[in-house]
């Protein structure tokens, strides 16, 4: 995987990691690709327009595209701003006849996309080539084509509409250029009859800010599918640092091309190069040119960004020999903070054995050795040998916490003796250490009192973790973790509440707004656990509307990035009865194919508590369907149970035949469905009158359930219930008496028992059991005592 498969020109940032796992431990590890290649999480920029997407096969049979454009340049303009501005037209014309093609002759049709979505999406798969241009002066005649197979283009525009990141990068990068080429023709207007040297050069910049963002793309076009072994070979990573060079003669005040520049040229040996281009991205430091950044980056994004930067320069210096300037870029970095490290390649770690056979008493070459295997630890003893080095830097620098913070984390890790790990970390929670390391040191520490199940030590370390960095909401976030694993719901929901305040917070690599979005959720799933569902849709509502803000002047559907936070509100509204705002919410969600079969389902739910039952056999049909084309750990366990809801369904309307059929099917795929059994034996005993088929279901559940559960309690309510029209109404007394020792107030038990007495002539026990019945609600019950005048 090429190391620029995460890079997108929006920025800045850390991608995203699959799931939500525990943010220290995801500390220095990489992310693992599909074919054991490691991400190059470094590598920090995610350049959001729409190049990270994917390499673009090969076509197999291509169509052609070719258009002609005609400028007519104006008095200030020159043949580099007519030719950006020629090629900007003519690329839009091809764009829309390859959309045009595509919506006609595809199964794009399917894809439920405006003819607008499909031209931007083709956008970040296609490349214009020009053939042909001609400059007189005054007009400039430029010639451009597009080869394409179409077949290929229609899956890459599937591709990009599943992943809704990356179609709303596309999103915002036709936008930004939208508003570029608006702010050219504004400018023109302006000058037009005049000259005013001001406008005109705004006015250049402006093109060249257009024609910027035009070679952002080509650059991560060429490195799509690039795998950074072969990188010396490739001239798609020429191209892409040409593209580069060109970005920077556009916009030379912009840090980004820098970066990218200095990283690819360090893979092609050019290391003095290389730090000049770093250094030139540190010194400008401007990561938020407003033209050309689409999403601005915070104060601790653009600090982040530098330390990437560093990171990078220090390989560069590494590779050319200068160790003592490597490792000052690392000092800097760790300095920020000691968590702080992705430096992956292979040659790593050969640059840091040189360095410690150079200056073998420098506990650093140890230290960072020792982080970049850690940061490796799934090839073969790289853990041991990383815990080595550990111990190596206690020994060089005992005075210091670091060595001991991250052998404890060594320790904890292989978690083949937790008591060391919490020896080794109490010894650096004894040493002097910076407010940051101490509450990586504190929450370590937290951590591994949680595996020994110390739940006050845990808590008390989470403290100290938290007092030493009080305005990093991370350190909130993980005892907010910590206490939803304990079930204390209220204290997790403060310690979210805390989080949300913070003053500095990103999680996995989102920025603040990003951020608190995402704890809204997890505090509104939190106040779903306490069943708060007013406050949880408080929250919901909260974080989609600020999802939603962030999408203005887009045309991409914004819930397609709320599937989680719509299904949770909707999941709230189903709890408080608010069925048709349940139903909306789902709705959205099956609109955009997020999560389709649990939306199904509680629509279905929905539908069938608000009477619409056929309504809800289809959601639930639907619902089934989806499950059938999955390849999960409970997909028969979730189509056994919706089965179940579908035949229970079929039962309210009197359709038994069907829903014996439903009962059938989800006992087949779940032997252990104890609802389905009930259920089934309901409808024989009620309705299909079969006491044996019902005595045997029931039976089933007594024997194989567990005692405790609401089925077991059931099935001998059931039983008792089927063994009085058996004729065996003694034996049924037994069931009941049971039911009504495990559940003293269940009004069938009641019922049914006074029903058994009346059966063998004992009539003044029916009759006070049916008058308990009575008084806990019981209708049959108090239908009879009023028939027979008795009071309850």
């Amino acid at each position: 995987m090429s190391r620029f498969s995460n890079i997108r020109i929006t920025d800045v940032v850390i991608p995203a990691q699959a799931g939500i796992q525990s943010f220290r431990k995801n500390l220095d590890c990489p992310i693992k690709s599909g074919n054991d290649k490691i991400d190059a999480c470094f590598f920090k920029i995610s350049l959001t327009l729409l190049l990270c997407l994917f390499a673009v096969p090969a076509f197999a049979e291509k169509v052609t595209f070719t258009k002609e454009y005609t400028y007519q340049a104006s008095e200030f303009d020159s043949k580099a701003s007519s030719r950006i501005l020629a090629l900007e037209q003519v690329k839009r014309l091809i764009l829309e006849e390859i959309g045009i093609f595509i919506t006609s002759e595809t199964e794009v049709k399917d894809f439920h996309l405006t003819r607008d979505q499909i031209v931007t999406y083709t956008a970040g798969i296609v490349t214009t080539f020009v053939v042909d241009e001609k400059w007189d002066g005054k007009i400039y005649w430029l010639k451009a084509t597009v080869s394409a197979d179409t077949n290929e283009v229609t899956k890459a525009i599937d591709k990009i509409r599943r992943d809704v990141n990356k179609s709303l990068e596309l999103e915002q990068s036709k936008k930004k250029s939208e508003d570029l080429a608006k702010e050219v023709e504004r400018l023109k207007k302006e000058l037009t009859g005049k000259t005013d040297g001001t406008t005109i050069k705004q006015y250049n910049d402006t093109v060249n800010k257009l024609s910027a963002l035009d070679w952002l793309k080509l650059a991560f076009t060429k490195l799509q599918g690039q795998n950074e072994e072969n990188y010396k070979n490739s001239p798609e990573i020429k191209e892409a640092i040409e593209a580069l060079s060109k970005v920077i003669d556009s916009v030379p005040t912009y840090s980004l091309p820098y970066y990218l520049r200095g990283s690819l040229l360090i893979f092609l040996d050019e290391y003095v190069k290389s730090i000049k281009d770093l250094d030139k991205a540190i010194n400008l430091n401007n990561w938020n040119d407003k033209d050309i950044t689409i999403i601005a980056l915070e104060p601790e994004d653009i600090e982040d960004q530098v330390i990437h930067t560093c990171e990078m320069r220090a390989l560069a210096y590494f590779k050319l020999g200068r160790y003592d300037l490597g490792i000052k870029d690392l000092d800097f970095i760790f300095d920020k903070d000691p968590r702080n490290f992705r430096l992956y390649e292979p040659w790593v770690k050969e640059i840091f054995d040189n360095y410690i056979k150079k200056i073998p008493k420098d506990y650093r070459g140890y230290l960072y050795r020792g982080k970049y295997l850690r940061a490796n630890m799934w090839k073969d003893n790289y853990l041991e040998l990383a815990i080595a080095d550990y111990k190596k830097v206690t020994e060089l620098f005992p005075q210091s916490a670091i060595g001991y913070y991250f052998l404890a984390d060594g320790y904890w890790i292989t978690k083949k003796d937790i008591k060391l790990a919490l020896k080794t970390i109490n010894k650096a929670t004894k040493l002097k250490m910076s407010p940051i390391l101490a509450s990586a040191v504190f929450l370590l520490k937290a951590s591994i009192h949680s595996d020994v199940k110390e739940a006050q030590n845990a808590i008390n370390a989470y403290e100290q973790s938290i007092k030493n960095s009080p305005m990093h909401g991370e350190f909130f976030i993980e005892r907010a973790i910590y206490w939803t694993r304990q079930e204390e719901y209220s204290k997790a929901i403060e310690d979210y509440t805390d989080a949300i305040n913070a003053k500095f917070l990103k999680m996995f690599g989102h920025k603040k707004n990003d951020a608190v979005r995402t704890l809204l959720g997890r505090r509104g799933d939190t106040y779903s656990k306490i069943g708060n569902y007013k406050k949880a849709i408080e929250d919901y509502n909260a974080a989609i509307e600020m999802r939603k803000r962030k999408f203005e002047g887009i045309t991409v559907n914004p819930f397609l990035f709320l599937a989680d936070d719509l299904q949770n509100r909707g999941i709230a509204y189903y709890h408080l009865g608010n069925y048709q705002s349940a139903i909306e919410d789902f709705s959205l969600i099956i609109q955009v194919n997020s999560f389709p079969e649990t939306a199904y389902e509680y629509r279905g739910n929905s539908f069938m508590y608000m009477g619409k039952y056929q309504e809800a056999i289809n959601d639930y049909t639907k619902a089934i369907e989806h499950w059938q084309n999955k390849d999960h750990d409970f997909k028969y366990l979730s189509i056994s149970q919706l089965y179940t809801q579908r035949g229970n369904v079929y039962l309210i309307i009197n359709e038994y035949k069907k829903a014996l059929d439903d009962f059938d099917s989800a006992i087949n795929l779940n032997a252990q469905n104890w609802q389905a059994f009930f259920l089934r034996g309901s409808v024989y005993y009620s309705n299909i009158i079969n006491n044996d088929a019902a005595l045997k279901d029931f039976n089933y559940i007594i024997q194989a359930a567990p005692q405790n559960s609401h089925y077991f309690l059931a099935a001998l309510v059931g039983r008792g219930a089927t063994l009085i029209d058996l004729g065996r109404s003694q034996e049924a007394l037994t069931d009941f008496n049971k039911a009504i020792s495990m559940d003293p107030k269940n009004d069938h038990a009641y019922f049914n028992r006074g029903r058994a007495y009346m059966s063998i002539d004992s009539y003044q026990k029916g009759k006070d059991d049916l008058i308990t019945a009575a008084r806990l609600g019981n209708k049959p019950a108090q239908d009879i005592l009023i028939k027979v005048g008795e009071k309850w």
